[in-house]
């Protein structure tokens, strides 16, 4: 170690060290710039579609009957995150239904299989 370095910490020490000069803390974003776009384009599918569909087509046992939000046929994606076709009007409770009995959901047809290749979706 050099003599420099040690006549630091003895600066230190006896509390006549130069203050460094602090550097502001720059935040790392939570989201890329592309997905910041998409979101906004998603809201705007969100509220055309609603506008045009305000009733929830899930139709679980506990549906409430208003659509509060848009449900994705297959586990959302990048490929399918804007896709109309995959987006169907649903309520909270019939979207928490159909995660929790993915038997039942399968069966109606309110969910695909992500693996499933549909050309459509």
């Amino acid at each position: 170690m050099t003599d420099k370095y040690f006549q630091e910490l003895q600066r230190k020490s006896l509390g006549i060290a130069e203050p460094k000069e602090e550097k502001p803390v720059k935040r790392i974003s939570i989201k890329s710039v592309k997905r910041i776009a998409e979101d906004k384009l998603y809201k705007k599918i969100v509220k055309e579609m609603l506008a045009l569909q305000p009733n929830c087509r899930i139709k679980s046992p506990v549906c409430t009957g208003k659509a509060q939000g848009l449900d994705h046929l297959q586990k959302r994606s990048p490929k399918n995150y804007l896709k109309r076709s995959n987006l169907i009007p649903a309520c909270n409770a019939c979207q928490l239904y159909k995660e929790e009995h993915p038997e039942w959901s399968n069966k109606n047809g309110t969910s695909i299989s992500r693996f499933k290749k549909d050309e459509n979706l």
